[in-house]
């Protein structure tokens, strides 16, 4: 019996013609204007706790580099009411790409002092990606991995912790 025939070879030719057809300026207006309406529904607390942190979860994905993206969601991290938007905002935060210092900062404080578990978890997961260099941060994750006072917190701390100490 022959192994099935994998089709993904011609899907990957034709995306590579058509990004090579998509001039890099166009893309990237592109991206602006859609970093730029998520912004704007992240922003928007007359839109629900579920398209809100779709819109957080989109910005990292779309924001990779982009302090507009960054400082949006730093913001709703830092002042946002609704754990889950906080939540969403402080994974993408990590997700952008953007390991400054006050980003980084922003997501430890956010690990050790939010009120919400689901925050502080994913505070954890934001800082695995963006804190991978940052002694601070593998230092709040294996003191979050101790020492927070909920089991799930401690769990995904511990294992962010372990994932970023061995990526040096």
């Amino acid at each position: 019996m022959k192994p099935p025939k994998r089709s993904f070879g011609k899907a990957w030719l034709l995306l590579l013609a058509v990004s090579l057809l998509i001039p890099p300026s166009a893309a990237l207006a592109g991206d602006a204007a859609q970093i730029s309406s998520q912004v704007e529904i992240l922003q928007d607390r007359s839109k629900s706790s579920q398209e809100r942190s779709a819109a957080a979860r989109e910005l990292g994905i779309v924001g990779l580099d982009s302090d507009q993206a960054a400082q949006a969601l730093s913001a709703i991290v830092e002042n946002d009411s609704d754990p889950q938007v906080r939540a969403s905002a402080a994974e993408a935060l990590g997700m952008v790409g953007l390991p400054a210092g006050a980003y980084i900062q922003i997501l430890i404080q956010t690990l050790q002092y939010d009120s919400s578990p689901a925050v502080r978890s994913s505070a954890a997961k934001g800082l695995r990606i963006i804190g991978v260099d940052s002694a601070s941060a593998k230092q709040a994750l294996k003191n979050a991995a101790e020492n927070d006072s909920n089991a799930d917190v401690r769990r995904i701390a511990s294992k962010m912790y372990n994932i970023i100490k061995f990526a040096d």
